[in-house]
């Protein structure tokens, strides 16, 4: 079986489809078979198999956010602003010729494919919420695939989560921010889901999240090179966390905060 035959084969048993999304978190570190390969190769590799696979009437979505733009005068371009911290997969899909990329200075996605256009067109202002890439792909029922990493370290569907459940740690900010939509730099209103800076929040990792995902049957896996690959619903990821936020809001921190600025005494 050739390189290619057995990727797609992996990806196959892993849910990936004609006419799906895929969302792609990935750390490509131990993806390589062997010491050699080129990893612009490699990454070709995947990326081709994947949009064969999805075929026109499907997807390819990658993070590409840039949270490093916070809190400064940098301006947001969608073409040329790279991502930061996503991994050498996002930028590699977000460089390639057919990308699109959501407007979104802080939290944005580039996609591949037949529907990627009405996944990043027109989104909200919002990193998340109603309007947002997250929202959207939620109600397309994407599949989650995590490359190389443990999805309990790349769930960031869960801060669209918990906007919906409206945790009591975390408040919409607005930024006025400079971008570039025709090359001349303006300033707008973005907002983002950030945490209380005076709480004292101790973040458990996605541990608890996790572990009240583990027995979804959605969730699979499967031994790649030196690696593994994770796929689940993120519907039904959406619902479970949600689930699990409504019985106990704090689920996503370590333990409730003792220092709570949002709380009216």
């Amino acid at each position: 079986m050739s390189g290619v035959e057995e990727l797609c084969t992996h990806y196959r048993h892993l849910g990936v489809e004609r006419g799906r999304i895929v969302y792609v978190a990935s750390d490509f570190g131990r993806m390589r078979e062997n010491a050699v390969e080129a990893p612009e190769k490699m990454m070709s590799a995947h990326l081709e198999v994947l949009c064969d696979l999805v075929g026109s009437s499907g997807a390819i979505v990658v993070p590409t956010a840039s949270l490093n733009l916070c809190n400064t005068d940098i301006a947001f371009d969608p073409a040329n602003t790279p991502s930061q911290g996503m991994g050498v997969f996002s930028e590699f899909v977000r460089r390639q010729p057919g990308a699109l990329r959501s407007f979104h200075p802080f939290w944005s996605v580039a996609s591949m494919g037949g529907v990627a256009a009405s996944l990043v067109s027109d989104v909200s202002r919002h990193s998340f919420g109603a309007g947002s890439v997250w929202s959207r792909l939620v109600d397309a029922d994407a599949l989650s695939l995590h490359v190389g990493v443990h999805p309990r370290l790349s769930f960031s569907v869960i801060h669209h989560v918990e906007l919906a459940v409206g945790v009591p740690y975390r408040y919409t900010k607005e930024f006025m921010h400079p971008v570039r939509r025709t090359g001349i730099p303006q300033v707008e209103p973005f907002y983002h889901f950030v945490t209380y800076r005076d709480a004292d929040i101790e973040r458990d990792g996605n541990v608890k999240i996790f572990a009240n995902f583990a027995e979804d049957p959605s969730l699979r896996e499967r031994q790649y090179a030196r690696g593994r690959v994770f796929s689940f619903s993120m519907r039904r990821f959406f619902d479970a966390t949600q689930r699990l936020l409504v019985r106990d809001i704090y689920a996503w921190l370590r333990k409730e905060p003792t220092v709570r600025p949002y709380r009216f005494q």
